[in-house]
């Protein structure tokens, strides 16, 4: 959840390294930018090994998940349309309301609702996909999308310097798209690995190699903005190989579940964390300008 907070800061500290391009700790802020995008990844991933795993009839599924996650993105996005009515002086039209909703034009930082729902949707299909899939074709999978989605960016900018591109015609959904790539992936490592798998190698390994993929990100993403002189716009493989640090705080979790025994009192403050983004995001809209004269 930090992560999500964080990375809705700005230039005050997600994008910190477009405006710090002097400071001694410049890596540090773009190292850390770059960690920062496996919030919405690794929850999808853990929406895949809890979900997929599952059994239940389709009108369930719709009446249980799905509806209930249409009544949240509708409410929460009306908070946000009512602060442009009050504070921004928007005219209130609840057909414009609705228009824009559909259309993802109230609060942007809610797609991941829509993806999350675009999901529970799929859900039944891909339930019996990755039931039927084999540990070859998971291992398959992760390594066609680290090095489409991860290598190829960074290969393709080294020899054409931005200019060429892959064709966007080239786009496999399994790979490109988080909801569903994440939680297949998510089902892989929570229902097809076995428990022995999570233990100190495997988190050592998995760590040295997230800290060899975004230092290559981050001194990818250096040069790109050296070359070009484009501070603002962000780079592909600037989050192109977050799979494998998404995988990587996956394992520790898993090690560490296996390892430690958690507090009660504990597991429930972490799963009443889920409504803090939201609620976040109505709250900073409505106190945005008292914290203004804050700022330093």
């Amino acid at each position: 959840m930090f992560f999500v907070l964080f990375n809705h800061t700005e230039t005050m500290g997600y994008k910190l390294f477009t405006v710090r391009q002097d400071s001694y700790f410049y890596f540090g802020y773009l190292f850390f930018s770059i960690l920062c995008k496996v919030s919405v990844p690794l929850f999808f991933m853990v929406s895949g090994a809890l979900l997929l795993q599952k059994e239940e009839d389709i009108r369930i599924l719709y009446k249980k998940r799905i509806l209930k996650f249409v009544f949240i993105l509708v409410a929460f996005s009306f908070i946000q349309y009512l602060y442009k009515v009050v504070r921004l002086g928007e005219d209130f039209h609840i057909e414009m309301f609705f228009a824009k909703l559909y259309s993802y034009r109230i609060a942007t930082a809610y797609w991941y609702l829509y993806a999350y729902i675009a999901f529970l949707v799929m859900l039944p299909i891909l339930r019996r996909m990755v039931k039927a899939m084999t540990e070859q074709e998971f291992i398959y999978l992760g390594t066609c999308q680290f090095l489409i989605s991860g290598v190829l960016p960074v290969v393709q900018f080294l020899i054409w310097k931005g200019e060429y591109t892959l064709s966007h015609w080239f786009s496999v959904s399994l790979i490109v798209s988080w909801n569903t790539y994440f939680t297949i992936m998510g089902y892989y490592f929570e229902n097809k690995l076995e428990d022995s798998y999570y233990n100190k190698k495997k988190v050592v390994l998995w760590t040295i190699l997230s800290f060899s993929v975004i230092t290559v990100c981050s001194i990818m993403t250096k040069y790109a903005m050296n070359l070009t002189g484009n501070m603002e716009e962000p780079y592909p493989f600037h989050k192109s190989m977050i799979a494998i640090p998404t995988f990587t705080f996956y394992v520790w979790i898993r090690y560490f579940s296996l390892h430690t025994r958690i507090p009660a009192r504990i597991k429930t403050f972490i799963f009443s964390l889920g409504g803090v983004f939201l609620e976040s995001c109505s709250l900073k809209i409505f106190s945005a300008e008292s914290f203004d004269g804050c700022l330093i």
